[in-house]
């Protein structure tokens, strides 16, 4: 993933930020772009669900990270709940990439519930692998969001009257404050936001950011959602009672069948939220996830689709949904973050 410059030229922040005094960029570069040599020793990870040929990425050993350094993040995550008359899973998994390259995790989700769990709000994020530090850009992005959403819910906003650009404002504002003890202060004396935000972006931490709300309860036999594209290029899809994938928002946009790799990261500008509204019928489900596992799905009508839209007919516990993000295909290489709710 790439990061693209801003659209536009106009939290946590207590205790250690864990992000070093200063950040030099040569230290921030990759130590390689090869594609990954995998460990073919005697473990396989015959259990997982293999997609198609994967090749010799089912030969691949998970590895401890060593990326960023004196840094321990667990490499997978996993919850499921019932919530109102709605069930949820979600998961997220580090990618083989960066178990070869022993580098960290850096998706992220989280969820929560509003008014005795009249609302699901879900968050999803992928944190850009230019920025060291983008693990944290991911989770903060995630926790921001979900509880600025919480909060206009819970004072009475209807589903609609959402102010998005408002939660987009206090991710970019709490991933600035959290990235300030990496940035040198007369490094961008004169300079404008936009260009010190492309710098934490590229320097320090970048993330992308999809928000899903969905209702608790059924109204007219009808389940409420919006989804919210706030920056990048995860996906929304629903599976719906004719067992067919539909996609609400596509994470990358296609040109001939190529996807286009770059995205507007927060904190730059990525310009104004994508927003979308609509509803859920008994027996369907939808979907948010970030691009590990959105390019790969694309809209469904592939192997994987067909093996997730079995693996998820009906609810299934957080260790089997776990699993199923776990799948082993050929260069499906990144991260995977999905959450999923059946309506």
């Amino acid at each position: 993933m790439n990061i693209e410059h801003g659209a536009h030229t106009a939290a946590d922040t207590a205790g250690d930020s864990g992000i070093p005094e200063t950040v030099e960029v040569a230290e921030l570069l990759p130590e390689n772009n090869a594609e990954p040599t995998f460990d073919r020793g005697s473990w396989s990870p015959s259990t997982l669900p293999e997609i198609g040929a994967p090749g010799a990425i089912r030969h691949l050993v998970p590895r401890l990270s060593r990326k960023p350094r004196n840094t321990f993040r667990h490499s997978m995550a996993a919850d499921s709940a019932r919530v109102g008359t709605a069930w949820l899973a979600a998961a997220s998994v580090r990618g083989p990439m960066h178990y070869e390259f022993r580098s960290v995790r850096q998706d992220a989700y989280s969820v929560a519930d509003v008014d005795d769990e009249r609302w699901i709000v879900v968050a999803v994020a992928d944190g850009v692998s230019e920025g060291e530090m983008s693990h944290i850009a991911a989770d903060l992005a995630c926790r921001v969001a979900t509880g600025q959403v919480t909060e206009q819910l819970a004072d009475g906003r209807a589903l609609a009257e959402v102010d998005w650009a408002a939660v987009t404002f206090a991710v970019r504002s709490a991933i600035r404050r959290k990235s300030s003890s990496a940035v040198r202060p007369g490094d961008f004396e004169g300079v404008d936001q936009a260009a010190i935000d492309l710098a934490i972006a590229r320097q320090v931490m970048s993330t992308t950011l999809e928000v899903l709300v969905v209702a608790g309860a059924v109204t007219d036999d009808r389940r409420e959602y919006c989804a919210a594209t706030l920056a990048g290029d995860g996906s929304v899809l629903t599976l719906e009672r004719d067992a067919r994938w539909r996609v609400v928002s596509s994470g990358k946009s296609r040109t001939d069948g190529i996807m286009a790799g770059d995205v507007v990261a927060l904190p730059q500008n990525p310009g104004p939220p994508s927003v979308r509204l609509g509803s859920l019928a008994a027996g369907e489900l939808i979907l948010v996830c970030t691009d590990g596992l959105g390019d790969e799905l694309h809209d469904g009508d592939n192997e994987l689709g067909t093996f997730l839209r079995e693996a998820w007919r009906t609810p299934v516990h957080a260790t089997e949904f776990l699993r199923c993000l776990e799948f082993v295909k050929h260069g499906a290489m990144d991260d995977r973050t999905a959450v999923v709710v059946w309506g």
